[in-house]
C-alpha cells in the first residue's frame, strides 16, 4: 500500500587529542513517504510522495572538552536540527454552526528549528593505590539560553485559524522551555 525512500549524507570530524577535544557531526538527509491504496479513502496525499513524521533534513552536533587541568574540565554541546514536519490547516469551515478545519495536503509545514546549548563542568576525584575505582562530580547547566523547543502545536476550537498563514492563535507545546541545573556524582571501577 505505501512505500518509502531516504537517502543523505554525513560528515564527521574528531579532535582527540591536546586540551581540547571534541566532535563535529553533520548529517543532511530526506525521509519520504507515498501511501496509494485501491480506494481513495486509503490513499494520504492524493497518492504524491509526502516528507515522513521524522524527516529532519539538517542534524548538526557539536561536543568539546577543554582540560583546564588533570583534574577539572570544561565541557560544552551545542544542537541543531530542522523542526519535523507537521500539517497545518489551509482553510476554516463552518457547518451547522461547527467549525472545522480543511487539510489539503501532509506534512505541508514545519515547526520551528530545535537547537539547545549545554555547559558542563567537570571535577575527577584523585586516583589513589588503595582505591579500586575513580569518581568525579559534574554540574551541568542544559539548555543554557532557556530555548522553549517545539514539540507540537495545536488549535483550540474557538481560535481556529482563517488560513494557514496565520498562526496567531495556535498553541505551542514544549517540553523543556528554561534553564536545568543539575549536579551529579559518577564513578567507575578500575580494572587490572
Amino acid at each position: 500500500l505505501g512505500e518509502g525512500r531516504a537517502y543523505g549524507l554525513e560528515l564527521m570530524a574528531t579532535k582527540n587529542t591536546g586540551r581540547l577535544e571534541g566532535q563535529a557531526n553533520y548529517t543532511w538527509s530526506s525521509v519520504q513517504r507515498k501511501v496509494q491504496g485501491p480506494r481513495p479513502a486509503e490513499t494520504i496525499n492524493d497518492g504524491v510522495f509526502y516528507a515522513a513524521d521524522h524527516d529532519r533534513p539538517h542534524n548538526f552536533f557539536v561536543n568539546t572538552t577543554y582540560k583546564l587541568t588533570t583534574r577539572i574540565s570544561l565541557s560544552g554541546q551545542f544542537q541543531y536540527i530542522t523542526g519535523r514536519p507537521i500539517t497545518l490547516p489551509d482553510a476554516r469551515f463552518t457547518i451547522n454552526n461547527t467549525q472545522g478545519l480543511f487539510y489539503n495536503s501532509r506534512n505541508n509545514s514545519r515547526l520551528e528549528d530545535f537547537h539547545r546549548l549545554d555547559l558542563m563542568i567537570t571535577l575527577k576525584g584523585t586516583a589513589r593505590r588503595d582505591k579500586n575505582w575513580q569518581g568525579n562530580w559534574t554540574l551541568s547547566i542544559l539548555n543554557v539560553y532557556a530555548r522553549r523547543n517545539p514539540y507540537a502545536l495545536s488549535f483550540q476550537n474557538s481560535n481556529l485559524p482563517e488560513t494557514v498563514t496565520n498562526l496567531n492563535n495556535a498553541r505551542q507545546v514544549s517540553i523543556f522551555g528554561g534553564i536545568i541545573p543539575t549536579i551529579s556524582y559518577n564513578f567507575r571501577f578500575k580494572t587490572n
